[in-house]
């Protein structure tokens, strides 16, 4: 499982998860990406725009939220 943090492997594991290349998933964003953008995307060679990643993420049934917060460790105080 890709680190949530980083959106391109996360991309690109869930094409390998639902067996798409990145022509056929573009093909689901209604034409905010096409099949090389998201090719290159994937590769590492070109960034998208906020607006056509998010179509590629819903395309791949994929969501971002803020996690939950971690908790703060309770100071401790030394004992003498």
């Amino acid at each position: 499982m890709p680190d949530p943090l980083d959106l391109r492997a996360t991309v690109a594991a869930r094409l390998a998860a639902l067996d798409l290349s990145p022509y056929t998933a573009a093909r689901q964003t209604a034409g905010a990406v096409t099949g090389e953008q998201l090719s290159r995307y994937v590769r590492g060679e070109r960034d998208l725009t906020g607006t056509s990643l998010g179509a590629v993420l819903a395309a791949l049934g994929l969501t971002v939220s803020e996690g939950r917060p971690k908790k703060v460790p309770k100071k401790t105080v030394p004992v003498s």
